[in-house]
């Protein structure tokens, strides 16, 4: 009859698996701790059979916790230990400028050539980022250079351009006698005189040929300055020069006597211009 077999008729371990019905046993048929780990089929637990907090660290063997067990956003940063994240474990791209601390790009972080013009701010390169020697004609602007970039004195013979000093750009009385006279072909300038020996002199011009003056080129022009000391009875007259090397000239007797009889050794001065 139904409920004749009470617990007592039971013998020990009567009641297998077979003898029970499906879902007949429910939570409130266990005992405490009657199910044992081999009871629990591989995966039965799933989340929602734990409790909140159930599952603490000593529950997890090592390794056991893969990266399928972890839900989206799981892992936040008071979860990773200090210095765990490599290179490899980074996207590509992952890290923006904003991923950046400040002042945390170093010089030794930057690859060679990969700071272009485009990564350059307005006026950031200053002469002291600038090594020297380092700036070459192409790198200036046409009129980018004004005179008071140029240090005083630096602009020499060979900086000048053929016929870019005009008279405009000379200052009034500036100029010496050696900044006209012709060059002497060894670094100087064809300035100087000569002695005037000669005591006798007849009516009218006499030549005078002064050799030894190196530099002299034939079609020289010369510019003739006598000293005091010349008698006033004569004149200098200077000649286009006919002869390399030597510095030509005539001395004239205005004075009417024939001949005229100076005394001394009077100079010459002469500037040769070419």
């Amino acid at each position: 009859a139904a409920g004749a077999v009470d617990t007592a008729a039971l013998a020990a371990g009567a009641v297998t698996g077979a003898k029970l019905a499906d879902g007949a046993v429910d939570g409130a048929k266990l005992a405490p701790g009657a199910v044992t780990t081999a009871a629990i089929l591989t995966a039965a637990v799933d989340g929602t059979k734990l409790a909140n907090g159930a599952v603490g660290t000593l529950k997890l063997s090592d390794g056991s916790i893969t990266n399928a067990k972890l839900a989206d956003n799981a892992v936040d940063s008071t979860k990773i230990a200090d210095g765990q994240v490599g290179t490899l474990d980074i996207a590509g791209s992952a890290i923006d400028s904003l991923r950046i601390a400040p002042f945390g790009v170093d010089t030794a972080d930057i690859a060679n050539d990969a700071v272009t013009t485009g990564k350059l701010a307005t006026g950031a390169v200053d002469s002291a980022r600038i090594a020297n020697g380092s700036i070459q004609a192409e790198d200036l602007q046409n009129d980018a250079v004004r005179s008071a970039a140029i240090a005083d004195g630096q602009v020499g013979a060979s900086e000048l351009a053929s016929g870019a000093v005009t008279g405009a750009k000379v200052e009034n009385g500036s100029l010496g006698l050696a900044d006209f006279a012709a060059p002497d072909g060894s670094g100087g300038v064809l300035v100087g005189s000569v002695p005037v020996s000669l005591t006798t002199w007849a009516p009218g011009c006499t030549p005078i040929t002064v050799p030894n003056v190196p530099g002299v080129q034939v079609g020289d022009r010369v510019i003739l300055t006598p000293d005091a000391t010349l008698d006033p009875g004569l004149i200098v007259q200077p000649l286009l020069q006919p002869a390399a090397g030597a510095l030509s000239f005539r001395i004239c007797n205005v004075s009417g006597a024939n001949p005229l009889t100076t005394t001394g050794t009077p100079s010459v001065g002469y500037v040769v211009v070419r």
